[in-house]
């Protein structure tokens, strides 16, 4: 009996991953084998499919391929965290054993005949090549013209080069992130401007390469005459707080306006030059109230403020004892002293 090597290879059209709807996709992976082949694969997201004869399969560690057949890769493109990805595909197939018997015969016819059994044993073969995903990741920040910091309320839309409308978002404190956008030409318009603002006529154009993929973005609208806004966030989450009860006053104590906060930004505009002040009457629901006082100044030099409060949430120690107690009010006291900032903004007239 003879014993033919395992043989074993792997090959792809095409290494690169391409996006398909809401996955990056390899093009057909074929196995050149004489015997069956486990597939692994390294760096593989969670959620990657594995599709052969038409059939898609969750990738679960490891899936089996018949010689000669052929597969596919598809990584959700919502996986990805980073712009550049390498998943490497190994391919095994198992070496096998045989055996042969031989008869001995003698010449001499007075001897007996004997039998030997010779094993033979082919070892395991591997193979493997790498896939490689190179996604987008574009950030778009919108900022005051004047102070340079993020403002929110700017409502954004992206179009590709035909005009087609692909996303649109309004501006938050945080920048707005964009991935996995195909190689073109784009164009961010702006549709509405935040409270107190000039709208940006001017539209951003961008272009999305095989060099350039992580691409930022910075949109600017110019304030009108006065705009002061005014946030109220989360200490931990920097997430918009409603329900503090905030009030504006002159430098002679005189009320400007009070108002409860919402999601949005509160705005001012157009007030009239002097100094005021800024305070918490009362802190919403589960957080502690901040004691607080921002002053900022309107004059031919400063027509544009930003200003956030940064709330911490309340923390309840149970009253067990005189010492729990004891414990507690230190705790109160930290987290007030520690807990409550402000963050405070300014700019000049551009």
């Amino acid at each position: 009996m003879n014993e033919t090597e395992t043989t074993l290879k792997l090959s792809a059209s095409n290494t690169e991953m391409k996006l398909d709807g809401n996955y990056f996709v390899s093009s057909d992976i074929k196995v050149s084998s004489n015997n069956s082949v486990t597939i692994t694969l390294v760096n593989a997201p969670k959620n990657t499919l594995v599709e052969k004869n038409g059939i898609t399969i969750d990738y679960n560690g490891a899936f089996s391929v018949n010689a000669n057949e052929t597969f596919k890769i598809k990584v959700p493109a919502t996986e990805l965290n980073e712009t550049e990805l390498n998943i490497k595909v190994n391919a095994e197939a198992k070496g096998s054993t045989s055996y042969t018997a031989y008869e001995i015969v003698p010449q001499n016819s007075s001897m007996q005949n004997c039998a030997m059994l010779v094993t033979t044993t082919t070892s395991n073969v591997n193979d493997s090549i790498q896939l490689g995903i190179s996604s987008s990741k574009v950030t778009v920040t919108k900022i005051d013209s004047v102070t340079k910091q993020p403002i929110a309320g700017a409502v954004l839309v992206l179009k590709d080069s035909n005009g087609k409308e692909i996303t649109r978002w309004t501006s938050e404190i945080n920048a707005h992130v964009i991935k996995n956008l195909p190689n073109g030409d784009y164009t961010i318009v702006e549709e509405q401007a935040p409270n107190g603002y000039l709208i940006n006529q001017k539209d951003t154009k961008f272009t999305v390469t095989d060099t350039n993929r992580n691409i930022k973005v910075t949109i600017e609208d110019a304030p009108k005459k006065v705009v002061v806004n005014i946030n109220k966030v989360d200490q931990e989450t920097n997430k918009p707080l409603a329900g503090a009860v905030l009030v504006v006053k002159k430098a002679d104590g005189s009320e400007v306006v009070r108002f409860t906060t919402t999601e949005d930004s509160y705005t001012l505009t157009n007030i009239e030059n002097g100094t005021y002040t800024v305070e918490e009457i009362s802190a919403p629901a589960g957080y502690i109230k901040s004691n607080e006082k921002i002053t900022f100044t309107i004059d031919d030099e400063h027509l544009s403020h930003q200003i956030t409060f940064v709330n911490a949430k309340e923390v309840w120690v149970p009253d067990t004892g005189s010492v729990s107690s004891v414990i507690m009010i230190i705790l109160g006291i930290a987290i007030t002293g520690l807990g409550i900032r402000f963050i405070y903004k300014n700019g000049k007239k551009a």
